[in-house]
């Protein structure tokens, strides 16, 4: 899993805003960001239902999405998982943070089929850049592969638990059957 989100997507979103607006502040993103946050406070309460409008609800995508979004749970599904996982985080990525990333060491603590590698020098999509600090939109905004070393990491990765991949393969095939 790269760059895995443990949190909800609305607390994805509004930290994205967050950020950027910190980068960047402005009277017109301060004003979207408030009107965001409190649409994430509307679809989080009671008075929160398939039939509410459009509106009201963030980032222009359907009632029935943040309902679907906001009723699973990452966390408790990822625990049923038991073939091998590996999650890759880069360091600098502000979407998906280290904190998700220690969130998932702690909670599949207990999984002995995890194994967890986070790269100080790169982004949310895998990149280097020329700082060592929180990335900026506009890396995303240039063409770069990832890097030879996380290629060699999943490869050392894969060949590890090579050992046991007629026990993963009908496995495989179910989820590529059903998904």
């Amino acid at each position: 899993m790269k760059a895995a989100n443990s949190k909800t997507w609305d607390e994805i979103l509004l930290n994205e805003f967050r950020y950027i607006d910190s980068l960047h502040p402005s009277k017109e993103l301060r004003k979207e960001l408030i009107s965001a946050e409190n649409k994430v406070k509307y679809i989080k309460s009671k008075s929160f239902n398939n039939s509410s409008p459009l509106d009201s609800i963030p980032f222009g995508f359907p009632a029935c999405y943040w309902k679907s979004i906001l009723s699973y749970n990452q966390s408790e599904a990822i625990k049923k998982i038991t073939i091998p996982i590996f999650i890759l985080q880069g360091e600098r990525d502000y979407l998906i943070t280290m904190g998700d990333y220690h969130n998932w060491q702690k909670v599949l603590k207990a999984n002995k089929n995890v194994s967890f590698k986070s790269y100080h020098k790169l982004n949310h999509y895998f990149m280097e850049w020329f700082s060592n600090k929180k990335s900026l939109p506009q890396e995303y905004y240039f063409v770069s592969h990832i890097p030879d070393y996380v290629m060699r990491d999943i490869s050392t990765w894969a060949v590890k638990i090579s050992n046991n991949f007629f026990y993963l393969l009908p496995r495989v095939q179910y989820i590529c059957t059903i998904g």
